[in-house]
């Protein structure tokens, strides 16, 4: 990924096209390739806010397409909306346009430690370009896992991926045999792949944050999931701090304080809070969907172009 800098230069139209990505003639034939048709799915963009809003509604557009299969996609699309509260920072590096230059802002505010901002932006991108991908390949013909166990061959860290989608074809056969278990089994599948994402890609950087940073982000860590305003958010909030004191065990409540940087208490929020909840939301006829439309709306009416990649 290259960085993310300057200002946009124009506006141009942008939508979550993923179609483009999935019907281009010959399948693509490496990783590689496949990781390219998703960047191309990002318009030229060099701000760092209007990069992440793309992100997020392509995430968005991709559960919209299966909604029965890609729930972690579902998840990754409000969790990435919610990412640019840490990215505030970075905004006070942002031109008239409010185009952020990330390197400005990387050189003149190191007392708001924007270096680990920063690495929370790197995370959100490292996401979308190791596992997107693999679900646009899963999606694009009928043999998808297949295709997906070809690609995969010889690639280092995908065993879970990999896992995981030989279980949402599994989840896949049930639900088109209206299964009793289908949604629990594809839902085994989407949480297998959020496992990779936490511990494959998200822990490593978290571990690089700073120990002030870290607290602070743990103490302000809340997972709402509708973006229509601060009072409808509340109504499905589960606090990172709440929910970890509430449940530790007495004997690791006396060692520290639970922190969302250290994987096994991130976890125990992600799997025991956040998922059920999302679960619970996404039965609630229409408010999962009005929620991923108003996340792809926004990125549409944001979406300026530039000359670089972010």
């Amino acid at each position: 990924m290259t960085p993310d800098t300057g200002a946009a230069a124009a506006r141009v139209d942008w939508t979550p096209d993923l179609e483009r990505a999935l019907s281009r003639g010959t399948p693509a034939g490496s990783v590689e390739e496949w990781k390219q048709r998703a960047e191309a799915l990002l318009s030229r963009q060099r701000c760092v806010f209007h990069r992440n809003s793309q992100i997020s509604a392509l995430y968005a557009a991709l559960y919209l397409r299966r909604p029965g299969l890609f729930k972690w996609s579902g998840l990754a699309a409000i969790a990435s909306h919610h990412v640019r509260l840490a990215l505030w920072p970075l905004r006070l590096g942002a031109d008239p346009t409010q185009g952020v230059d990330l390197p400005r802002a990387l050189g003149r505010w190191q007392s708001l430690r924007i270096a680990d901002v920063d690495r929370v932006r790197q995370v959100n991108n490292g996401i979308f370009d190791d596992i997107f991908w693999a679900h646009l390949v899963y999606d694009a013909t009928p043999q998808g896992l297949t295709d997906l166990d070809r690609l995969l061959k010889g690639h280092r860290g995908y065993d879970q991926i990999l896992g995981a989608f030989t279980r949402l074809e599994e989840g896949r056969r049930l639900l088109a045999a209206s299964h009793p278990d289908a949604d629990d089994v594809i839902w085994e599948a989407n949480r297998a792949i959020l496992e990779h994402e936490q511990r494959a890609l998200v822990q490593p950087s978290f571990d690089q944050l700073s120990c002030g940073f870290a607290r602070v982000f743990s103490f302000g860590a809340s997972a709402g999931f509708e973006v229509g305003g601060l009072w409808k958010a509340t109504s499905v909030l589960s606090s990172f701090y709440s929910h970890t004191l509430r449940n530790r065990m007495p004997s690791a409540a006396k060692r520290r304080l639970p922190l969302l940087t250290s994987y096994d208490d991130r976890w125990a929020w992600i799997d025991g809070a956040i998922v059920p909840r999302f679960r619970t939301f996404e039965g609630r006829k229409g408010r999962l969907e009005k929620t991923l439309t108003a996340i792809i709306d926004e990125a549409q009416r944001k979406g300026a172009g530039a000359n670089t990649t972010a």
